[in-house]
C-alpha cells in the first residue's frame, strides 16, 4: 500500500521501527508515534536493540520489552527483537513470546551464498513456494 505524500522507504521505516510513546501536552495536530501502528500498513514491529540492553535484569527494560510484545500480539503483529547479544536475552525473548529474534548472537553478517547454507543447516530456511527466512525463537 502506498500512502499520499509518503515515500515509500520512510514509510517503510516507520511501519518497521519502533512504535516510541510520546507523552508531550501539546495541543500540536502532530499525530502521536503510536498513531502509526493504526494508520499506516504495518506487517510487523521491531524492537530496538536499545531496549534489550541489561535484559532479563533491567526492570524498566522489561517492562516495556514484555508490553510491546503483548502490544504485537494484540495487533496480530509478529514482532522482532533486534541486536540480540547473548543467550540471556535469547532465552528471556522466547520465553515471554517474541516471534523473531535478529543480532550478531545469532548469526554475524554474511554474504548471501554464505547466509543461504547457514540458513539451510540452521532448519530456518523454508522450501516451495513459501518464502526464506528466519524462523521462530523457538526452536522448529
Amino acid at each position: 500500500m502506498v500512502l499520499p505524500g509518503v515515500p515509500t522507504r520512510a514509510a517503510e521505516r516507520v511501519a518497521t521501527s519502533y512504535a516510541q510513546c510520546s507523552s508531550r501536552r501539546s495541543r500540536s495536530p502532530e499525530p502521536s508515534s503510536l498513531s502509526y501502528l493504526r494508520d499506516l500498513p504495518i506487517t510487523e514491529i521491531k524492537l530496538d536493540r536499545s531496549f534489550l540492553q541489561g535484559i532479563p535484569h533491567d526492570t524498566h527494560n522489561a517492562a516495556i520489552v514484555r508490553s510491546t510484545v503483548e502490544l504485537a500480539h494484540a495487533l496480530e503483529l509478529p514482532i522482532v527483537g533486534e541486536g540480540v547479544q547473548d543467550d540471556a536475552a535469547l532465552a528471556w525473548l522466547a520465553e515471554i513470546g517474541c516471534d523473531l529474534g535478529q543480532g550478531f548472537h545469532i548469526c554475524t553478517p554474511l554474504p548471501l551464498p554464505d547466509l543461504l547454507c547457514w540458513l539451510e543447516s540452521s532448519g530456518l530456511r523454508t522450501s516451495g513456494s513459501e518464502q526464506s527466512g528466519v524462523g521462530p525463537l523457538s526452536a522448529p
